[in-house]
């Protein structure tokens, strides 16, 4: 038998302390794997929770414009569509519900007995539209304002707050790869399977940020035109707004498309899609590099004109968006005129907040299309 010498001790040593080094490591990494797919599959669900209220807070947004719009064009088209968001707000709240905890059961529970009640009072509404009872229609809308509020409040602050949360989870889970990361660096005799463990978490690591990055995306763009949607044009007109306190003028702008209705109820949904992506097409040649057009829902788009040196410049771009409609648009088996009604407010004379030059531009859009005149100014005092 060979003495057990220093140096073969040493190496005894060394091989005992790798083995257990070794055992150390593979034991951590198999605990940190462990640890990886129970973050993922959080990630996952947290980022499918907060899409949800996403899709919740759209859904009450989409209510919200298609009862105005059925106080201008009064037809089964906006109420099928109305429908259609009401459904979608339920199934959103319900899936957030089933993916959260109790206080999201507890917030369907809530929102759902307050939605209840604010759909009995718009179909007393559309009922008093189609009746021409415009005191009863103002009644009823006064009635009703502080119901939805209630509810667009809620479902925002809880969009508001998955959100963050789920940019949380993501950022742990960032730090959990790279602790990972650095113990593959300690250990040369488990290299091999860190390396395979790198690869496997990079896979979900890339599916987790396309989730994300498509999560954004949905937050903030219209699937139909590829246009900003509400949220991201609201924080495009808060920015220009910050710069308009600065010495700049901003205007904002409120389109709505005539005889849309005609064409979808004629040809149909796919066709009137079709159309509304062709205005998106044709609108966004007229907007300047710096101005920031959206679909706000329905045939509704809004642009925001910041650094505008005067009101000549606005009524310019809303003559060359109107002057866009001269033309036909050849669609998929049909060849359509429509035409466009456009209001336009200024910060900060008419306003100095997006909801108030909003609701500016509203008013001088139906003056437009009640005079059938393409484009108005606002001409009262702030909103």
């Amino acid at each position: 038998m060979m003495p057990l010498t220093l140096s073969n001790r040493f190496r005894l040593n060394a091989v005992i302390s790798l083995g257990l080094l070794a055992i150390i490591l593979g034991g951590a990494t198999i605990a940190g794997l462990g640890y990886t797919v129970v973050m993922v599959n959080q990630v996952t669900q947290r980022i499918t929770l907060s899409d949800a209220y996403t899709q919740a807070k759209e859904a009450v947004q989409a209510e919200e414009s298609l009862e105005r719009k059925y106080r201008i064009e009064p037809g089964s088209a906006v109420r099928v569509n109305f429908d259609a968001a009401s459904s979608q707000l339920l199934a959103s709240l319900n899936e957030a519900a089933r993916l959260g905890g109790p206080d999201d059961k507890s917030l369907r529970d809530q929102v759902l007995r307050d939605h209840t009640n604010y759909l009995q009072a718009i179909t007393k509404m559309f009922a008093a539209v189609d009746a021409a009872d415009l005191p009863l229609v103002l009644e009823i809308d006064a009635q009703e304002d502080p119901t939805y509020d209630s509810i667009e409040t809620r479902i925002k602050q809880a969009a508001e707050e998955h959100h963050r949360l789920a940019l949380a989870n993501i950022a742990k889970f960032h730090w959990t790869e790279s602790l990972l990361f650095n113990v593959m660096l300690c250990g040369l005799g488990i290299i091999l399977i860190l390396l395979l463990i790198f690869g496997w978490m990079f896979i979900h690591e890339r599916r987790i940020t396309l989730i994300s990055a498509e999560n954004e995306r949905r937050a903030l763009h219209d699937e139909l035109t590829g246009l900003p949607n509400r949220v991201l044009f609201t924080r495009h007109a808060e920015e220009a707004l910050v710069r308009c306190a600065k010495g700049q003028q901003v205007a904002l702008m409120l389109l709505d498309l005539d005889r849309f209705k005609e064409v979808n109820d004629t040809f149909g949904h796919h066709v009137g899609d079709e159309l509304l992506q062709q205005v998106a097409m044709r609108l966004s040649s007229v907007i300047g590099s710096t101005q920031k057009l959206a679909r706000l829902s329905g045939d509704e788009f809004a642009a925001v004109l910041p650094n505008i040196a005067d009101r000549a410049e606005a009524t310019q771009v809303g003559a060359n968006m109107v002057a866009a409609f001269n033309d036909s648009f050849k669609l998929s088996g049909a060849t359509v005129s429509i035409g466009i009604s456009i209001g336009i407010s200024f910060a900060p004379e008419h306003g100095t907040t997006v909801s108030e030059l909003l609701r500016a531009a509203d008013a001088a859009m139906y003056t437009a299309k009640r005079k059938q005149i393409g484009y108005e100014v606002y001409t009262g005092t702030a909103i």
